[in-house]
């Protein structure tokens, strides 16, 4: 992407927002949405992220971005979910997959892996042989920015999945998809390298998203993050970028809407966590009930210690149910 291109770009005035209302969060599905809407919007910066997290991993970069589209999917109430299809260019023709994800998902691995594969396969030509499929197939890079920790026991904020051969030597089995899961509480935990390009993306994007603070505050606070504003043209656009979904109207009520969908969704999950532990501790009570049954305790002292009634006692299926 050239110079030209970037500079053509509407420049954040510093403005106050459309609304005189807090800031956007970075993290918020429509302020990406807005930020990398087009290549010309957001293309530099999804180029300076996106090596950032190949950087930090050590792998090899891309050159240039050559399309960005948003895809926004409703996979249910309160879950609207967004990814941005990315095709960038080098001598493997890759194709990124960027996803920000608040909630915490369980079964997120595989639905990046459903990602890459949709991706993969809408690329194979008809009559294509395996040679041609396996000369042409581009490599599928996702990319998942997540706000809660996928592996709990795993140690790096930076985790890396590709498939490799169980027994020695552990080769890489097939390379056409790699995924990087970003589990950002786990970086805030660390004091930030400012030397590392990453740290430094994820350093502004935390503290703004977490202080409420726009990222021009969070960058003006930090002499590391001003100097590299000053030398790197996509971490510049990615901050211009800010600033213009924060004072656009349509994105500041996207995004108040969307901060209402998340309010609902914790709400649910924590009446969800709530019904879990107390059917929990009910049936728990039921356990100790029984056991007490076996040991021939009177059953006035297991109505004392339980709390259960006579009925919920006799009606206990000791031999052959819950114990």
């Amino acid at each position: 992407m050239s110079e030209d291109t970037y500079t053509a770009l509407p420049i954040f005035d510093g403005s106050n927002s459309a609304d005189n209302g807090k800031p956007v969060k970075p993290l918020a599905d429509p302020v990406i949405a807005f930020i990398f809407r087009s290549v010309e919007a957001g293309g530099n910066a999804m180029l300076g992220l996106v090596n950032a997290v190949l950087e930090d991993s050590g792998d090899r970069p891309i050159s240039n971005i050559i399309s960005i589209q948003p895809q926004k999917q409703q996979t249910g109430p309160g879950e609207r979910k967004l990814r941005l299809d990315v095709l960038a260019e080098t001598v493997d023709n890759e194709i990124v997959l960027l996803e920000v994800q608040i909630d915490k998902q369980r079964f997120f691995n595989t639905r990046s892996m459903v990602y890459a594969m949709d991706s993969l396969q809408s690329r194979i030509g008809k009559g294509d042989t395996w040679d041609d499929i396996a000369l042409n197939m581009p490599r599928v890079i996702s990319i998942n920015m997540l706000n809660f920790n996928l592996r709990k026991n795993g140690v790096n904020f930076h985790q890396i999945i590709e498939p490799v051969y169980r027994e020695e030597p552990r080769e890489v089995a097939e390379c056409h998809h790699i995924t990087h899961n970003i589990e950002l509480p786990k970086f805030r935990r660390l004091v930030p390298d400012w030397g590392n390009p990453l740290h430094l993306w994820l350093t502004a994007i935390c503290r703004s998203h977490d202080q409420n603070k726009t990222l021009r505050e969070v960058v003006d606070m930090e002499p590391a993050l001003q100097a590299y504003e000053n030398t790197d043209q996509s971490f510049a656009q990615f901050i211009n970028g800010y600033g213009l979904a924060n004072a656009d109207e349509e994105t500041r009520r996207q995004h108040n809407s969307w901060m209402l969908e998340m309010g609902f969704r914790m709400m649910e999950l924590k009446a969800e966590r709530v019904e879990g532990e107390a059917r929990g501790e009910a049936r728990g009570i039921k356990i100790v009930a029984g056991k007490l049954l076996q040991m021939n305790l009177p059953l006035e002292q297991i109505i004392a210690a339980t709390g259960l009634t006579r009925e919920e006692i006799e009606a206990l299926p000791v031999n052959d149910g819950i114990l």
